[in-house]
């Protein structure tokens, strides 16, 4: 299994929240709301899952797609998550299979009382009755506790997805359908709702209105716009179309694909700076990651006024995110000698050491501190 994340942001952007004000009666999740989901479950859930409930559970909810996280329950062995369209099925995993595979099944509830309990929830939802929405997921999983009783109670007509296209039997690919499923679905709505109005939910990246012309120069768009720019592929050509009102200032200076990703990483402080020069001098200042390894690294301001050319090359190639999440996975005893790695680049001398056991601080002759 895979993260999704990327694709479902890209997907978000082609939403409009504020013509889809049903959404607003369901919300999604923080990390902390998962943490605790998974602690009430005893499992960590897959990664495709967290980011489908931290990124698009608003919409998969109100579609009837995805099941709240705080109603998540086992049955048996099975954890359900989706609610299949088209059947009255729930997908989801079997406990201790780690490959994302998918098992559809029917909850075995012959007189719906769950569903009375989401009607509750959904209620209280719309109210904003905070105290409402406790008792029906206290009443939910109460029910189902009771019920979920081992070699007694047990899901029926369980079965392997195992058959159809590759995203029906995986998980990544399963939430990814539902996701687009429900955009088209809205779309078809809103389309019969706001008659003319074809923007419903695309971002303001589309004019509007629009024609097929327009849909059909977009490749003429891009390679005029971008054709100087070395190594572009075609998802960063996407997110600079979706960000084309924050990023045309800066296109005559982008030359590489390094270029493109260090301005599509700081959209929210591009309107800082007057030129991609600018942004790039300043990247000391607004790259956070970079802040944290000064402060643990602590690395002094004669240090990087000394290396500021290398500092500011690593910075934009993402080089402080990608060394921060490493040393995050480190043990700490190994974090003191990955930091002098580090040190070594930004003073442009790790081409030159050796790694010789124990003389990489020899070589450096820099102490960190």
């Amino acid at each position: 299994m895979y993260s999704i994340e990327k694709e479902l942001k890209i997907l978000r952007q082609f939403i409009s929240p504020k013509l889809m004000d049903d959404l607003k009666k369901w919300k999604c999740y923080s990390e902390e709301e998962i943490l605790a989901t998974e602690k009430r479950l005893h499992v960590k859930l897959p990664v495709p899952i967290r980011d489908i409930y931290r990124h698009m559970a608003d919409l998969l909810v109100t579609s009837g797609y995805l099941r709240p996280l705080e109603l998540l329950h086992w049955e048996g062995r099975y954890l359900g998550f989706f609610l299949s369209p088209g059947e009255d099925s729930v997908v989801g995993i079997q406990k201790g299979k780690t490959s994302g595979e998918l098992y559809m099944w029917e909850e075995n509830d012959p007189k719906g009382i769950s569903w009375e309990y989401l009607d509750n929830l959904e209620t209280a939802c719309e109210e904003g009755d905070e105290e409402g929405k406790r008792k029906a997921v206290a009443a939910y999983q109460k029910y189902w506790k009771r019920r979920n009783i081992p070699f007694i109670h047990a899901p029926l007509n369980v079965h392997k997805q195992d058959q159809g296209p590759w995203f029906n039997q995986h998980l990544e690919g399963y939430g990814l359908f539902l996701a687009i499923n429900s955009i088209q679905e809205w779309e078809g709505m809103a389309w019969h709702e706001h008659t003319g109005e074809t923007t419903c939910l695309f971002s303001d990246f589309f004019p509007a209105r629009f024609s097929k012309e327009y849909f059909q120069n977009i490749a003429e768009r891009i390679q005029d716009d971008f054709k100087h720019i070395q190594g572009l592929t075609a998802e960063d050509a996407i997110q600079m179309l979706i960000h084309y009102k924050e990023v045309r200032p800066f296109l005559t200076s982008i030359q590489c694909r390094v270029d493109v990703s260090l301005v599509l990483r700081n959209l929210g402080s591009l309107r800082k700076f007057d030129s991609l020069e600018e942004l790039k001098d300043n990247m000391t200042k607004i790259d956070t990651d970079w802040k944290m390894l000064v402060r643990d690294m602590q690395l002094s301001d004669e240090f990087q006024l000394q290396y500021k050319e290398n500092i500011i090359a690593f910075l934009c190639n993402d080089g402080a995110h990608i060394a921060w999440q490493y040393q995050a996975c480190l043990e700490e005893r190994l974090r003191k000698a990955y930091q002098r790695v580090v040190k070594a680049e930004l003073m442009g001398k790790l081409g030159e050491l050796k790694y010789f056991e124990g003389d990489l601080q020899k070589e450096l002759d820099m102490p960190l501190k």
